[in-house]
């Protein structure tokens, strides 16, 4: 059975990398936002993690909106270049032997 070695559009790779990173940054976002509501006397106890928490009280909101802009931009264009990957792909393999053909015929 002959394999498919489908090509791989950019734009994805790049969507599920700032997908990722904008599902922590919303995470962190979250908690630094669960910590804001919490008593004084508490959250003087628990200052673990708090310089990525402050940098997201100045920041969070402009970079939440940047990494949104840039999945929003690489969606439309793995939308818009998909045919492209696709015909590229399909043009290599009719250019490339097949994988049957190059073996030697069993008994």
């Amino acid at each position: 059975m002959a394999k498919k070695s489908g090509g791989l559009n950019p734009f994805y790779v790049l969507l599920v990398l700032i997908g990722i990173a904008f599902t922590l940054t919303a995470c962190a976002y979250g908690v630094m936002a669960f910590k804001v509501v919490r008593t004084k006397e508490q959250a003087a106890e628990q200052r673990q993690g708090a310089a990525l928490l402050s940098y997201l009280d100045e920041h969070g909101a402009m970079l939440m909106t940047v990494e949104l802009a840039l999945l929003a931009l690489c969606t439309a264009a793995a939308m818009t270049t998909d045919r492209y990957w696709i015909r590229r792909d399909a043009k290599r393999a009719e250019q490339s032997p097949h994988e049957d053909e190059q073996r030697p015929p069993t008994e």
